[in-house]
C-alpha cells in the first residue's frame, strides 16, 4: 500500500514540475525582457506542455526503475500470448474506445478544453510520440506496475486493485468526459495485467487506444465527427453492444490458454 502511494505522489510531483517546467520555457521572451509570467500562453501554444510532458514521463519512468516500485525488467514477458490473444488486447481495446465515445456522446460532457490542447500539439514530433508511445508506457508501468502490482503484493484482492487502479487512472484525467473512457480503460487494461502477470498486454491495450484517438484527431478528424452527429438513440444502442463485445473478448482472453515462458517454467 505504501509503495502503490509512494508512486502516486512521484506521479504527482513529475507532473507539477513538467508543468512548471512549460510555463517558463513558453514565457522565456517575457522573461528575458523583465516581464512576468504569461499563462495564457501555454493555450496558445500547448506544444510546449507536450514536450514537457514528454521529458516529464521519460523522467517518471526513471524515477519508477531507480526507487525499484516496478521490477528491474518491467517488461519481461511472463507469459506466451500468441497471435490471437494479441488480437483479442488490441480488437477489445478498439471495441472499448469507440464503445465509451458512443456511449457518453449524448451526455455532452466537458473536457475542460483538452481536445483543442491536443489538437495543438498535431504538428511536434515529440508530442505525438508522448500521446501514442511514451504517456502509454509511462502510464501502464505507474498505475498497473507501480499501484496496481504493490497492492495485491499487499494482499488487496486482484479485483480490487484493479478497481482501486482504474479509479486512481481515471481521476488524475481532472474532467468526466477523459474521467469516464479511462475507467473502463484502466479495468481492462488491469485485467489484461492480473491475468497474465505481464505488462505487455496492458501497454499495446494503452497504446492502441490512444493512438485511436490521434487518428480521430489528426488524420481521420471525420470519422470522430461522424459518431458525434448519429441519433443519441443509435449512438447509446452501439455503444452498450460494443462495450459488450470488449467484455466479451477479456472474458474470451481471460480464459484462454497462457503458456508460461520458457525462462519462467
Amino acid at each position: 500500500m505504501r509503495n502503490a502511494a509512494l508512486a502516486l505522489a512521484l506521479f504527482l510531483l513529475v507532473q507539477l514540475a513538467s508543468s512548471a517546467a512549460a510555463l517558463l520555457a513558453v514565457n522565456a521572451g517575457h522573461l528575458a525582457d523583465g516581464g512576468g509570467l504569461d499563462t495564457s500562453l501555454l493555450l496558445r501554444h500547448p506544444e510546449y506542455s507536450g514536450m514537457a510532458l514528454f521529458f516529464g514521463q521519460l523522467l517518471l519512468i526513471a524515477l519508477l526503475w531507480l526507487t525499484r516500485l516496478v521490477p528491474r525488467r518491467p517488461l519481461r514477458p511472463a507469459m506466451h500470448i500468441g497471435a490471437g490473444g494479441w488480437l483479442c488486447v488490441a480488437s477489445a481495446t478498439l471495441l472499448m474506445s469507440v464503445g465509451s465515445t458512443l456511449l457518453l456522446a449524448p451526455l455532452g460532457l466537458s473536457d475542460d478544453g483538452m481536445m483543442e490542447t491536443f489538437a495543438g500539439m498535431k504538428g511536434n514530433v515529440l508530442c505525438l510520440l508522448l500521446l501514442c508511445c511514451v504517456g502509454p508506457l509511462a502510464e501502464e508501468l505507474l498505475f498497473r506496475s507501480a499501484v496496481l502490482g504493490n497492492l495485491r503484493r499487499s494482499g488487496l484482492h486482484p479485483a480490487a486493485a484493479v478497481v482501486v487502479s482504474a479509479v486512481a487512472f481515471a481521476a488524475v484525467h481532472g474532467n468526466w468526459a477523459q474521467a469516464v473512457p479511462a475507467a473502463l480503460g484502466g479495468l481492462l487494461f488491469g485485467t489484461f495485467y492480473v491475468r497474465a502477470a505481464d505488462l505487455r498486454p496492458s501497454v499495446l491495450g494503452h497504446v492502441v487506444n490512444n493512438s485511436l484517438a490521434v487518428v480521430a484527431l489528426f488524420v481521420w478528424p471525420e470519422m470522430d465527427a461522424g459518431l458525434l452527429a448519429l441519433p443519441a438513440a443509435v449512438q447509446v444502442s452501439a455503444g452498450i453492444v460494443l462495450l459488450a463485445g470488449a467484455a466479451a473478448l477479456a472474458w474470451l482472453w481471460w480464459n484462454k490458454t497462457l503458456q508460461p515462458t520458457h525462462e519462467n517454467r
